[in-house]
């Protein structure tokens, strides 16, 4: 079952800050204690272990695909590196590879090749891959219940929503702007934004997604 779309869950229900952690999975939306979301998501989890990865015996030994979904997860919507996630699992590329193409198989996620028009630069180019939900994909990275304020600086949820980063606004605007900005002054205008920009992307959807009647 694949997750809701926002026309399909509503204005008045669809919460930004909990489809970035839980993801928006049909049953999600039956429960309103993040505990019981999360319960779900980790009964998800081991159903797909126990009865498709291990039952179908789609993979020899479960424990390194176990890291790989952990590793996979991590690098969720960045370009793939066999060789780097090869190394941190122990395993070679092609098996990698294989367990790539079982994602796709199970429909837990999809490989999206680079838009170029040269055959002969696109097969040169690394693609990238993307979980099917994003509940799931926090889940497989063993994450569990966080803040999920959008610029919320944190170690742990640094990457949640792929944040700001203080280091390259300096740079930028030394570099373009010619002067220098503090991290603390970073901060404050991220946190100045965030509320702008809920209320822009809430607008947008709407816009986008939401047929007039």
């Amino acid at each position: 079952m694949f997750p809701l779309t926002f026309p399909e869950i509503g204005a008045d229900i669809f919460k930004l800050d909990e489809a970035l952690h839980f993801g928006t999975l049909p049953k999600i939306y039956a429960y309103d204690n993040p505990n019981n979301k999360q319960e779900l998501l980790e009964s998800y989890a081991h159903l797909f272990l126990r009865e498709v990865i291990a039952a179908e015996q789609l993979v020899r030994k479960i424990d390194p695909f176990r890291k790989f979904l952990e590793v996979s997860a991590q690098a969720n919507a960045k370009i793939i590196n066999h060789f780097n996630i090869a190394r941190s699992c122990g395993v070679d590329v092609k098996t990698v590879q294989n367990y790539f193409q079982i994602l796709e198989d199970t429909h837990l996620g999809f490989i999206l090749e680079p838009l170029i028009p040269s055959i002969r630069e696109r097969v040169m180019r690394h693609p990238k891959f993307y979980f099917f939900d994003r509940g799931v994909c926090m889940l497989a990275e063993r994450r569990k219940h966080l803040s999920v304020r959008p610029y919320e600086r944190s170690e742990e949820r640094k990457d949640h929503a792929n944040g700001v980063s203080t280091c390259k606004v300096k740079n930028i605007m030394e570099s373009m702007c010619g002067f220098d900005v503090s991290s603390q002054e970073v901060s404050r205008a991220t946190a100045a934004l965030d509320e702008q920009l809920r209320q822009w992307i809430t607008l947008v959807y709407s816009r986008i997604f939401v047929p007039s009647r």
